[in-house]
C-alpha cells in the first residue's frame, strides 16, 4: 500500500500518458535492425514495511527497463490519497478506490529511502515481456486503474502476483509453487505481526476482526504480504527453451538497504494481558471497598466506571456496525460483542451519580452483574467448536475488568462497616 503524492497538473498527466504510451509502442525500427533484441527487462520491486500504519504491510510494484527508449518505469498498484472524495465514509464502510499508479523508477526510490528495497530481475522471453508491459499500461488506460481495494484479497501485492500470473506471461508457475500448500497462520495473525509496534492500531484491528479473520489461509493467500510474493516468485521456475527448468528470477539488486525487517511472529501477549486485566479487576475491587466507606471513593469509582462502560460501548457499538452495515468482511461473526455491547452506555449513565458521591442503585448493580455474566459467557462458549475467535487476549484483559467493575458497585452500596469512618457524603 503507498500514500499518493498531490498531482502536479495537468502537464505531468499528459507526460505520464505519452510516456506510457510510448513504453507500450512498437520496437520499430531499432528491432529490425538488430535481430534478436530484447527491447525490456522486468523486474520484481519489494519494499520492506515502513512505519505508518498503511506502510506496515510493505510495497511491491514491476519495473521495466526499457532498452529502446531508455527509460525506467515503476509500475504500482494499492496507492491512496487522502484528498479522495468522502475519504473517511469510504474507509470505515470498506468501499476505498484505490489506483494504480506509473513513475519513474528514480522518482519512486526518492519517497523509500527508509526502507529496503529489492530489485528482482525475472527470466521472461520477449513475448512475455511485450505481454506483460501490454497489460499494464491497459490497466493503467482503464481510468487510470481506480478499484474497490480490499486489503487481503485485493492490494497492491494481490495485483502484481495476477499481472505476473495470468495467462500469457507465466500463466501458473508462480500458482504452481504454492498449490495446495496450506498454513497456519491467519489473517488476524499476520496483521497483528506487523502492527506490535503499534499499540492503537494493534488493539484497534483486534477488536474489530471477527471470526473471518482466524480462517487459515494458504500460501497463495498470504501473498497478500509483498515479502511472502517475494518469496514464492524467488521459489518458482520456468521453461529455459531447450527442454529444461530454471529459475524465474536470475538476478537480485539491493536498491536501498535501511537494514530492518519486519518481525517474524505475532507477540505472545495473552499472559502480559491477564496480569494487567488481573491487576485492574483487583484494585477495582479495592476500590469498590474505599467506596463503601468514604465518598471520596464512589467519586472515583464513578469516574473509572463511566470512562469503562462508555469505552466497552463504543468498542461494542463499532463491532456490531461494521459486523453489520460495512463491506469489511473480515469483521463479521464478532464474538466481542459479547464483551463490548452498547449495553455498556447505559452502565455508564447509571454510574454517573458515583461522581457526585451517591451509593450505585440496584438497577445499576444488576446491569453490571449481567453484562459481566455475559462477557464471562463469552470465554465458556470457547469450548464450543463455531466459537474458534482467536480473541483470548482481549478476554483476558477485558473480564477481569468487567467482574471487578461489577463487584466494586455491588461492594460500594453497602453500608459502611460499623467501626469504620463516618460518611460524610
Amino acid at each position: 500500500m503507498s500514500i499518493s503524492r498531490p498531482p502536479r497538473g495537468l502537464l505531468r498527466a499528459a507526460a505520464l500518458a505519452a510516456g506510457v504510451t510510448l513504453l507500450a509502442s512498437s520496437p520499430g525500427t531499432a528491432t529490425a535492425q538488430a535481430p534478436g533484441f530484447d527491447r525490456y527487462t522486468i523486474h520484481l520491486v519489494t519494499m520492506s514495511p515502513g512505519e505508518a500504519v498503511w506502510e506496515r504491510f510493505g510495497h511491491n510494484g514491476i519495473w521495466v527497463e526499457d532498452h529502446l527508449t531508455g527509460t525506467n518505469t515503476f509500475f504500482e498498484w494499492g496507492v491512496f490519497s487522502f484528498q479522495q472524495v468522502n475519504f473517511v465514509a469510504r474507509l470505515i464502510r470498506g468501499e476505498m478506490l484505490y489506483r494504480m499508479d506509473v513513475t519513474s523508477l528514480e522518482e519512486k526510490l526518492a519517497l523509500y529511502r527508509s526502507r529496503t528495497v529489492w530489485a528482482d530481475e525475472l527470466a521472461l522471453t520477449p513475448t512475455q515481456e511485450t505481454d506483460l508491459v501490454a497489460a499494464m499500461v491497459a490497466n493503467w488506460d482503464d481510468s487510470f486503474g481506480e478499484y474497490i481495494y480490499d486489503y487481503y484479497d485485493d492490494n497492491c501485492s494481490t495485483r502484481v502476483r495476477d499481472m505476473l500470473d495470468q495467462d500469457g506471461v507465466l500463466g501458473g508457475a508462480l500458482f504452481a509453487v504454492v498449490d495446495g500448500e496450506t498454513t497456519d497462520r491467519s489473517w488476524r495473525w499476520h496483521t497483528l505481526r506487523l502492527l506490535q509496534g503499534q499499540p492503537w492500531a494493534y488493539y484497534g484491528i483486534h477488536i474489530a476482526f471477527g471470526q473471518p479473520a482466524d480462517r487459515a489461509i494458504d500460501r497463495w493467500e498470504e501473498t497478500f504480504l509483498p515479502l511472502k510474493l517475494r518469496d514464492v516468485v524467488r521459489a518458482a521456475r520456468v521453461p529455459d527453451g531447450a527442454g529444461g527448468m530454471r529459475p524465474l528470477v536470475v538476478g537480485e539488486r539491493l536498491l536501498s538497504d535501511a537494514g530492518e525487517l519486519p518481525p517474524a511472529r505475532k507477540p505472545a501477549w495473552l499472559l502480559p494481558a491477564a496480569l494487567v486485566g488481573l491487576a485492574l479487576g483487583a484494585g477495582l475491587m479495592l476500590l469498590g471497598g474505599w467506596a463503601r466507606r468514604a465518598a471520596a471513593g464512589r467519586v472515583f469509582l464513578g469516574m473509572v466506571g463511566f470512562v469503562t462502560s462508555a469505552f466497552l460501548g463504543v468498542a461494542g457499538t463499532v463491532m456490531l456496525g461494521l459486523w453489520f452495515f460495512t463491506d469489511h468482511d473480515s469483521a463479521a461473526w464478532n464474538e466481542g460483542v459479547l464483551q463490548a455491547t452498547p449495553l455498556h452506555f447505559a452502565l455508564a449513565a447509571l454510574v454517573i451519580p458515583l461522581v457526585v458521591g451517591r451509593r450505585p442503585g440496584e438497577t445499576t448493580i444488576r446491569l453490571a452483574r449481567w453484562l459481566s455474566a455475559l462477557a464471562l459467557l463469552g470465554l465458556l462458549l470457547k469450548v464450543l467448536p463455531f466459537f474458534s475467535q482467536a480473541n483470548l487476549e482481549l478476554l483476558a484483559l477485558t473480564l477481569p475488568i468487567q467482574l471487578g467493575l461489577a463487584g466494586a458497585l455491588a461492594r460500594a452500596a453497602l453500608a459502611p462497616p460499623a467501626s469504620g469512618p463516618v460518611d460524610r457524603a
